[in-house]
């Protein structure tokens, strides 16, 4: 009787272990946060009676809890209308008002210097691309407690199902929409994620829940057909969010792999040879070069090899190096050359 007692004991403790470990789904998630999503407003020189809407969403906040600062994280057409270009700016910009109850709104306005009051904008140099569809809104002394959406470790595969939550247009209610991811994002053709529904107008820059956190936003441009449907990975706005956000570090680690380059250098015997080579490391579409090292492969009787400087610029490694020949040996200058070896550490952001 013990020995039953004990197994059937084990038996509960593992079933609730596994209870316990059970992930949420995007569903869940979007409903979870739908209480830092929020309908948005935008007066412009252009639309002054009629304003554009979108949907926007904490990404970031500082300060009290109670009184917080936040980082609103929307679409740049959201704000200067869905035919603007990069010449647009944010000059037009009259009246941002983000709706967080019937009652309830942060304005953002304009003095009579043109100097944003009770927040600030930022957009990206080139937004108008749907890579670059990317805006922030500021909203100091929010006074509201709020709480930032979880960013999703890393992106869900083709046939994985999603969860967008905004607001359509005339819509004072938010609405989560749930599809299934119909191709991955491919920079050689189009740097976004398609979904299987159509995504009603409203709910551009509104999040796209995977079921560990937020993995895209609505590009609510309207194509051909008349559909939306382009969801643009929020890890594109990585460099956006981090120079734009004071202290904000894009939390998603990825997966660091290792890649070697290298490049053969010739060899005179005892001449030394100082020389700059830049080497391109091949980087796939969502990842990014972290750090390079730098030795060399050489010949048993060089004599002497030295990496004086090592810089990284996108996926282009710049190393100034000096290298001093092998003395002449008993048959003459042997012949040899060294290899200037980089072994690169790479961080895949996005996961295909």
């Amino acid at each position: 009787m013990r020995q039953f007692g004990i197994v059937l004991t084990l038996v509960l403790w593992v079933t609730s272990c596994v209870a316990q470990t059970s992930t949420v789904s995007p569903a869940q998630l979007a409903i979870e946060y739908s209480v830092s999503v929020f309908k948005v407003f935008v007066y412009t020189t252009e639309n002054d009676d009629v304003p554009y809407e979108g949907t926007c969403f904490v990404i970031h906040q500082v300060g009290p809890a109670t009184n917080p600062t936040l980082y609103l994280m929307t679409a740049a057409h959201v704000l200067l209308g869905q035919n603007a270009n990069d010449d647009t700016n944010l000059d037009q910009i009259k009246k941002i008002c983000v709706s967080y109850s019937n009652n309830g709104n942060w304005e953002i306005t304009k003095d009579e210097k043109g100097n944003f009051r009770g927040g600030s904008v930022f957009i990206p140099p080139k937004w108008s691309s749907f890579n670059h569809d990317f805006a922030l809104l500021k909203v100091v002394r929010a006074g509201k407690p709020v709480k930032a959406l979880p960013i999703a470790e890393r992106n869900p595969k083709v046939n994985d199902g999603f969860t967008a939550f905004g607001f359509q247009l005339g819509s004072s209610i938010g609405t989560p929409i749930n599809g299934t991811l119909q191709s991955p994002a491919d920079v050689s053709e189009e740097p976004w994620f398609l979904a299987d529904v159509n995504i009603s107008p409203g709910n551009s820059g509104g999040p796209v829940f995977a079921n560990d956190g937020v993995f895209a936003l609505v590009e609510g441009r309207i194509n051909k057909d008349g559909s939306v449907k382009a969801l643009v990975p929020i890890s594109l706005a990585r460099h956006f969010l981090e120079d734009s956000i004071p202290g904000f570090r894009f939390h998603t680690a990825g997966h660091v792999v290792t890649r070697e380059v290298t490049k053969p250098l010739s060899v005179d015997c005892l001449k030394t040879k100082l020389e700059t080579v830049t080497l391109q490391v091949p980087i796939s579409y969502g990842e990014e070069l972290l750090s390079a090292s730098v030795s060399f492969d050489k010949p048993r009787n060089l004599k002497s090899d030295q990496v004086n400087t090592v810089s990284i610029q996108g996926n282009i490694v710049t190393v100034e190096y000096e290298i001093v020949g092998p003395r002449v040996g008993r048959f003459g200058c042997p012949e040899g050359s060294a290899i200037l070896k980089v072994t690169a550490k790479i961080r895949q952001i996005l996961s295909q």
